[in-house]
């Protein structure tokens, strides 16, 4: 059992924010001439609320309004599938649940179930007498979208992907005009104006001395949130001296990052060199790979105990700033990934061999990039990659440059190359990884690297499917199926042809994009059938054309040898392509781009029957292919 939270812990951060939510007492028939009270919350609506953002067009944090998006598909039930959970903190215990969440006129809501226990059943008794009046909604932001501008002219920012994780009872709302008896604050239309305040702004007339004397936990949270904004948590104690609330308190936090975000824009704004700057100095990766502790991460996710993770997060953050990107749970830097793929223990935990020599020396985040295709085919059939990407990259191309003959005088013939540039934008893959709790509760080093390379092999076969076939489409990059100017083969599905095959080469020789990395992929089905295929009929035992593909007519060979090869070229079995069709050409020409770090989450819930976690890592990266003419793809099965 997890280890409960107590006010003097420092708050965890598993990437969900919070905001308020209304609660009101309701009176209801309960038959008989009787009645009963009870009580609905409503955890969420479109109501904007002032944060922090980051806007994409600018590339730049802002201060703006978040809009929770209650559209069809902008709400990931997945965590409250089986009823929203309420908690009496939110690192506390459940004490109830909405067992059916409503999303009526915009909002998320429902009536509160509350447990047994006598916590409970205190919070409900209070809760309905209008004693407790503040709640919280905790959430993930997947994904959002700038839509346009408020009246006070900052952008609105609307999520277009969020996943509710609980709500909570909390002594100090963010707003402190929201909660039982203050949904209705200035109920006449005359005051009606003055609702419309920011939301994280104090009410001056419900300002008490409780909010300003905030317990350990509030104050650790704001010392927390300020070390984030590069701000001295001294001056989080001078405003704390001089009577601020928490609201105010973070607020004023808040400008800090805008200006601290920037002052580093301005910065990064001047020509940099093209060599890629590391997060982490050698000396830095050697101290993450000694140090670093994954399973208490992934403990620390699950709330299994309370792990001590303060330099996991301290690494974690400074990877979000570079990223310009908060992690959705923890970032894992590549250094540890590296561990995994080098690193040997002995009996006692040491590392040895190869993973000893890294350690000591470099730890090169090429190793991580390389291991992780090279658990895919596109490993083995030449990809390129480019690992510790920040930001939007662009990849050069340009057209060949022609030569000519000429007479003695004459001028030497004049081409104007053209040149373009290929865009690379960040796309997430998510991969699964299910762990037995019995296993992450280890501490040998030999289990992390196992976890380790768990998720990375889960990774890597996301990669290699969106590679093959990313449809450009619902947050996937552009894979090879997808792309303008690759070459297209007819063929006779499920009959193809020595013809066919020739086909797939001449193109690629045709548009002049031959290499030494020219290879036939495809599924195990598709190898199958040109290993049953005969090239041509052969002559049977008489001497005669056969008239039919029999095996063992003389001199006949199939469409793919024995060798592994069709057409002289390799053909590399992949079971995440597409399973019907057939992929060929120059795969020097594809890009794979790697952003760093990888970002964790953890769902202890969703298998907590059977024992097991499930992890979640997303990684960055996108598909760059550079001559879509290097390719030609036809399909070989029906």
């Amino acid at each position: 059992m997890g280890k409960k939270k107590t006010d003097g812990d420092e708050p965890r951060n598993d990437g969900r924010v919070f905001r308020e939510a209304e609660i009101v007492a309701e009176t209801r028939d309960a038959g008989d001439g009787k009645t009963e009270t009870i009580v609905r919350a409503t955890v969420s609506s479109e109501t904007p609320y002032p944060r922090t953002m980051w806007d994409e067009e600018n590339k730049a944090w802002v201060r703006g309004h978040e809009v929770l998006g209650h559209a069809k598909g902008e709400i990931d039930e997945s965590r409250m599938k089986d009823g929203l959970v309420i908690q009496d903190t939110h690192w506390g215990d459940q004490i109830g649940i909405i067992r059916k969440p409503e999303l009526k006129d915009g909002k998320l809501g429902g009536v509160i179930e509350f447990g047994c226990g006598e916590r409970a059943q205190e919070i409900a008794r209070d809760a309905a007498a209008g004693i407790r009046r503040n709640m919280s909604v905790g959430y993930i932001v997947r994904e959002y979208k700038k839509v346009g501008k408020a009246e006070d002219g900052l952008p609105i920012f609307r999520v277009t992907k969020w996943t509710p994780y609980e709500a909570s009872f909390v002594n100090v709302p963010a707003d402190t005009n929201i909660g039982v008896g203050r949904v209705a604050e200035f109920p006449d239309e005359a005051n009606a104006g003055q609702n419309q305040r920011a939301v994280d702004e104090p009410t001056p007339t419900t300002t008490t001395r409780k909010e300003k004397e905030m317990d350990a936990k509030t104050i650790a949270a704001l010392m927390a949130q300020a070390e984030r904004a590069h701000m001295k948590t001294a001056d989080v104690t001078a405003m704390i001296e001089a009577g601020k609330t928490e609201a105010e308190i973070r607020s004023e936090i808040a400008e800090r990052a805008c200006a601290y975000a920037d002052e580093l824009a301005k910065k990064t704004a001047q020509p940099t060199p093209q060599k890629k700057t590391a997060i982490f100095d050698g000396g830095d990766e050697r101290k993450i790979v000694k140090e670093y502790n994954l399973l208490n991460v992934i403990r620390a996710l699950a709330k299994d105990g309370s792990p001590d993770v303060g330099f996991e997060r301290e690494i974690s953050d400074q990877i979000a700033k570079a990223q310009h990107k908060d992690a959705r749970g923890f970032y894992i830097p590549e250094a540890v990934l590296v561990r995994a793929i080098t690193g040997k223990t002995n009996v006692t935990g040491e590392i040895v061999g190869n993973g000893a020599a890294t350690v000591e020396t470099s730890l090169l985040a090429s190793q991580y990039i390389d291991e992780l295709v090279g658990t895919t085919v596109l490993g083995a059939a030449g990809v390129q990659t480019v690992g510790g990407l920040v930001g939007d990259i662009a990849i050069p191309k340009g057209t060949a440059v022609t030569a000519g003959w000429i007479a003695e005088k004459d001028n030497a013939p004049t081409t104007t190359p053209t040149f373009s540039q290929v865009p690379g934008t960040p796309h997430t893959a998510a991969a699964n990884a299910i762990l037995s709790r019995r296993l992450v509760i280890q501490s040998s080093l030999a289990v992390q690297n196992l976890v380790a390379r768990l998720i990375l092999e889960a990774i890597g076969r996301a990669v290699e499917a969106a590679a093959f076939d990313g449809t450009g489409t619902n947050n996937q990059p552009t894979g090879l199926s997808a792309t303008t100017g690759v070459g297209a083969v007819t063929m006779t599905a499920g009959a193809p042809t020595k013809a066919n095959l020739v086909d797939f080469w001449e193109k690629v020789y045709t548009a002049n994009a031959a290499g030494a990395n020219m290879k036939y992929i495809g599924s195990p089905a598709v190898k199958a059938l040109l290993c049953k295929t005969l090239d041509y009929f052969g002559i049977n035992a008489s001497g005669a054309k056969a008239t039919a593909n029999v095996v063992g007519g003389i001199g006949a060979d199939y469409l793919c040898t024995r060798e592994g090869k069709v057409e002289g070229f390799d053909f590399l079995m992949s079971a995440l392509c597409n399973s019907k069709k057939l992929y060929f050409g120059n795969w020097a020409e594809i890009l794979m781009c790697f952003w760093s770090g990888i970002d964790m989450i953890v769902d202890p819930y969703t298998f907590s029957a059977k024992g097991a976690w499930q992890v979640t890592a997303f990684q960055d990266c996108d598909v760059v292919v550079r001559h879509p003419a290097a390719f030609a793809i036809g399909t070989a099965l029906a």
